[in-house]
């Protein structure tokens, strides 16, 4: 029996998210095992700042290409200019314009997991709304501290009415 305690999910608000262009490190994970995720963030840190074309200092963290067996792709990723030149390794997303349910986590980045099921598993359900297919990510903005784990980020979830 999981004996997670369930995090409090303040209500979303919703926005909508003009196209973007994302570009990092990607690493292939299974829903119930995506133990790499910090590593892979290690991986991308010396990047952050230092990718061709990246815009601003907000980082994100991209699942999708899920599958009937729960594997995802993950990326560790900025967002960057339409033709920016990647560096060797780094790999791009093109995320669509949605509209997205967007949940403030407020405690410990190691919680994220909890708050994830939370939305999908609680809010989703009860809120009328459907999900979308398009990437579901994590955004960290200049509040979060890496080094800590604190400070706070956002989920980003594509929803429809």
């Amino acid at each position: 029996m999981d004996t997670t305690p369930v995090p409090e999910l303040a209500p979303p608000r919703f926005e909508s998210l003009k196209p973007m262009l994302l570009a990092g490190l990607v690493e292939r994970y299974n829903c119930q095992s995506p133990g790499g995720i910090p590593d892979q963030w290690q991986r991308f840190g010396p990047h952050l700042g230092n990718v061709p074309g990246q815009i601003g200092h907000v980082a994100y963290g991209a699942c999708y290409n899920f599958d009937g067996d729960g594997n995802f792709d993950y990326l560790c990723a900025v967002e960057v200019a339409g033709g920016a030149k990647l560096s060797p390794g780094l790999t791009s997303l093109q995320v669509p314009a949605n509209k997205y349910a967007v949940f403030t986590h407020t405690g410990h980045v190691a919680g994220i997991r909890a708050t994830i099921s939370a939305i999908w598993n609680q809010w989703l359900p009860a809120s009328g709304c459907k999900p979308v297919e398009a990437p579901t990510f994590e955004r960290y903005g200049p509040e979060f501290n890496p080094r800590t784990g604190l400070g706070g980020f956002e989920i980003w979830v594509a929803v429809a009415e």
